[in-house]
């Protein structure tokens, strides 16, 4: 059973929380500790260090349009939302695991999606009464733009008429798509025929693949393009939580990433240049070249790194790499510590990763990543 060799206990003028990261290399297991908060207060919404989100929302790089996308489908929906942007509360009721997002545009028109699988539906006129059967007011049914239209009112007291609820129900892929539309005091039959006349199904095989650059870490998300054939896990731990990145075949390098402090920066860069300082010093004896420090900078993202090669490195032993490139990097205000351990056989596609990181972003869980798709 391999020791753990400590690169760094770092002080409470550093980062004031604890937990450690260890990974086998050079015949030993190495630990760093690194400052993760505990788990209270974790966001309403999410459930750990590294949520999965069945419902994926991006834009098209090329055109500007919504794609919504569920989990493990081979299709995706688009919609013209132009104009609309984010909003944090709900309409109605609290949020639904099933919904894509609420949105709203500079005249106060909100916007909300969200889907049903239902064993009993499998067309339109299905989900359209089921929806309806559900609804404990009085509604009409309506025709915008060729397509059905459920329109609701909602009263407040003394009988003043505050909104006009329309909802249209499809259906595609198995799974019922509500889409809610809330106004002030009547019906804009125009905009909504706008909207729901831009919705269109795609069948995509490729689909799977283009959001396996977003990573959900807590209340953000990652967006690291890496290849899309490469193996990745989740590794969780109350002291441990770490994206791990390898090859779909070999085993040329590991790429281990920890967000520090749950991504809830801001993170100094004296603070992150200190601790790849302490980290590298551990290196010295060890590595047949002695580390340096180097540092990347971009407008968003700034790298302190060093590389190393291991003086007693075992080729024989198995998850024994002979290099390894060691930093932290600033993405967005965010820290997130990586090590990324690699043969030479695997160093060219080791250090895709590398730019990967240098070109990464940190989000809110309300910011919405562009996608490229190809025409």
């Amino acid at each position: 059973m391999p020791g753990y060799y400590c690169l760094a206990c770092l002080s409470a003028d550093i980062l004031c929380r604890r937990a450690y990261m260890g990974f086998r290399l050079f015949g030993i297991s190495i630990a760093f500790t690194i400052i993760l908060a505990g788990c209270t207060d974790i966001r309403w919404y999410v459930a750990g260090p590294f949520a999965k989100n069945a419902h994926e929302v991006f834009i098209k790089d090329s055109t500007g349009e919504t794609c919504l996308y569920i989990d493990g489908e081979n299709w995706y929906t688009l919609i013209d939302l132009k104009g609309f942007e984010d909003v944090v509360m709900p309409m109605e009721g609290p949020f639904s695991p099933n919904q894509f997002f609420i949105r709203k545009d500079k005249e106060d028109c909100y916007i909300r999606i969200y889907t049903q699988k239902l064993a009993t539906a499998d067309n339109e006129e299905d989900c359209r009464d089921h929806f309806n059967y559900d609804l404990s007011r009085d509604y009409e049914l309506i025709d915008i733009g060729g397509k059905t239209v459920t329109v609701v009112e909602t009263e407040l007291p003394l009988g003043i008429k505050e909104k006009r609820t329309a909802y249209f129900c499809t259906y595609y892929g198995g799974y019922c798509l509500v889409f809610c539309i809330k106004m002030n005091e009547r019906i804009d039959e125009d905009k909504i025929g706008r909207i729901l006349g831009s919705i269109t199904f795609v069948d995509d095989d490729t689909i799977r693949n283009r959001n396996k650059d977003i990573f959900y870490v807590y209340d953000k998300k990652l967006q690291l393009a890496v290849p899309k054939d490469w193996r990745y896990e989740f590794q969780k731990d109350i002291k441990q939580s770490s994206i791990i990145l390898e090859p779909l075949n070999g085993n040329g390098f590991k790429i281990l990433m920890s967000p520090l402090n749950r991504f809830d920066g801001p993170s100094k860069l004296s603070v992150i240049r200190k601790t790849t300082v302490e980290i590298m010093s551990r290196w010295n004896e060890r590595s047949e070249i002695r580390p340096a420090l180097q540092e990347m900078a971009s407008d968003d993202v700034t790298l302190y790194y060093f590389d190393a090669v291991d003086s007693t490195h075992d080729p024989d032993a198995p998850g024994d790499y002979p290099m390894v490139r060691q930093g932290l990097a600033s993405i967005n205000g965010s820290a997130l510590y990586f090590t990324i351990l690699f043969s030479e056989d695997g160093k060219d596609e080791a250090l895709l990763g590398f730019d990967a990181i240098a070109n990464a972003r940190v989000m809110d869980l309300s910011d919405v990543p562009n996608i490229r798709f190809d025409e």
